[in-house]
């Protein structure tokens, strides 16, 4: 019971060429999401477009090869292989061409994304991605990949809607040092805000490959984090498969998508506490940035070195298409500070949601934590327009569309006098708002009268929007008028 809507899947995939030589896989991930959620007339069924990121040893071959000129150029490369379609349908069989939109020299990868169309004649199928070989991998499976996606376009049960899968991304070498214990965060939101589970994928479904039992570590399913002690040096395969399903308390996932990546265990010539950190006005973990179609989001990404002698030699990114950043730079004056400027506008106007993920490393070799956020170009980000405060000392702030509280830490509304610009008071969403105005207004009692004109100060992340991953607000300055004395 699919109609005429357009679907699309991302594919995030880090794939090899077609020979029994090979050895530049580098994983992947599959995802899909319906270009409109209402169901279609009976007995039709979508188009749907697949997008996918592939990433290859950069040296492999010049069809991989990537540099800054390539990036700016958007000429697709050839890439290789197929997208295949299964258990459901056996018609797809298009090429992986790719626009590739980061590399790596020192790790030695390339990365990109690309697209194909596809009619599919059932609700319920498969897509997936296979060739041969892996890197040689400390952890064994060094023979095929295979990642797959499981799509299921019946209407959701809960709201009768087209369901959309997760979203991942993620590097394809994570470096980490020897004996040092690792807590890896695999970045996923959920466009429909549906539960989310991670699990290791399975050679039952064919998910893996020659990984297949072979993921190092633990993974906790709830979180999507794998806890490891690493004591071999060597490249380690990972295989997960991300779910979503309609409660906490379900077992039956909506949809399921592959993520394969690579470990890099490293002797490493410090302790674990070693590595590279993020400056403090870098975006938080799964920041959740709105950047409608048209507009241009810009950020600092800053990386500090732990060890005095070191410096911050790259700070590698996965980005979408139209993201870009400047060379690594020192900041002005300081003696352990690095920076990249970052310019994103959007050039995938189907993809509603994309990620971006970047690691710093330093002249020792060792890495920062990955860090992704994610951009959203489905929609706009929340704006404070006015404020006001009433005669019973209520501060009220309006916003442009339906927001919410943050569950999550949320920024302060801070309020400073307009004459001397000293702070007067400072809230947090999170513990002192209430919603009003059918969820377009936060209200905040002050606890006494200010009796004189200030600026209301609305941080980043003050407010939310209830649709993807919470679109949050964009910082803004409101000045407000004489209250009463």
């Amino acid at each position: 019971m699919v109609g005429q809507s357009i679907f699309i899947a991302t594919i995030l995939v880090a794939c090899v060429l077609f020979s029994v030589d090979g050895s530049h896989f580098r994983g992947g991930v599959i995802t899909w999401t319906p270009s409109s959620p209402l169901p279609p007339p009976p007995g039709t069924f979508p188009t749907v477009l697949f997008t996918y990121r592939v990433a290859f040893r950069r040296s492999f071959s010049s069809d991989h090869f990537c540099d800054i000129s390539t990036i700016t150029a958007r000429i697709p490369n050839p890439g290789e292989g197929f997208l295949e379609c299964d258990n459901g349908c056996t018609t797809l069989n298009d090429d992986l061409d790719y626009i590739c939109t980061d590399f790596s020299v020192a790790a030695d990868w390339t990365t990109g994304e690309g697209s194909s169309t596809f009619n599919p004649q059932t609700n319920i199928f498969e897509v997936f991605y296979e060739g041969g070989n892996w890197i040689t991998l400390a952890n064994g499976g060094n023979g095929n990949w295979i990642i797959r996606s499981r799509v299921d376009l019946t209407p959701r049960m809960d709201n009768g809607r087209i369901n959309s899968s997760p979203t991942t991304s993620n590097m394809p070498i994570n470096r980490i040092q020897i004996n040092c214990p690792v807590s890896y965060r695999i970045p996923v939101t959920d466009p429909d805000r549906d539960t989310v589970r991670c699990r290791f994928a399975s050679a039952i479904g064919d998910e893996c490959g020659s990984i297949c039992g072979q993921s190092p570590g633990n993974l906790i399913e709830e979180d999507c984090i794998i806890e490891w002690m690493p004591t071999t040096v060597g490249l380690f395969g990972v295989a997960v498969q991300i779910e979503d399903f309609l409660t906490p308390a379900s077992t039956t996932p909506l949809s399921s998508i592959p993520l394969q990546f690579l470990f890099e265990v490293i002797e490493g010539d410090g302790t674990c506490v070693d590595a590279p950190v993020y400056g403090p006005t870098v975006l938080p973990v799964e920041s959740c940035i709105g950047v409608s179609p048209g507009s241009t989001f810009t950020t600092r990404i800053t990386a500090i070195v732990s060890t005095p002698t070191r410096s911050i030699v790259s700070i590698n990114t996965v980005s979408p298409i139209g993201l870009s950043t400047t060379p690594v730079q020192q900041v002005p004056g300081s003696a352990d500070a690095y920076f990249v400027d970052v310019t994103f506008t959007s050039a995938n106007l189907a993809q509603l949601q994309e990620i971006f993920c970047f690691v710093a490393e330093d002249s020792g070799g060792l890495t920062s934590n990955q860090r992704c956020i994610f951009l959203v170009t489905a929609t706009s980000p929340p704006l404070a327009t006015s404020a006001t405060i009433d005669s019973n000392n209520l501060l009220t702030i309006i916003f442009d569309q339906p927001i919410t509280i943050p569950t999550s830490p949320a920024g302060l509304v801070i309020i400073t006098s307009l004459q001397t610009g000293l702070q007067l008071l400072s809230f947090n969403t999170s513990v002192d708002a209430t919603l009003a105005r059918g969820n377009t207004a936060l209200l905040f009692q002050l606890p006494f009268s200010l009796g004189e004109t200030v600026l209301v100060n609305v941080q980043r992340h003050v407010v939310e929007t209830n649709t993807f991953c919470g679109v949050e607000n964009d910082p803004t300055t409101i000045p407000v008028g004489r209250g009463p004395k």
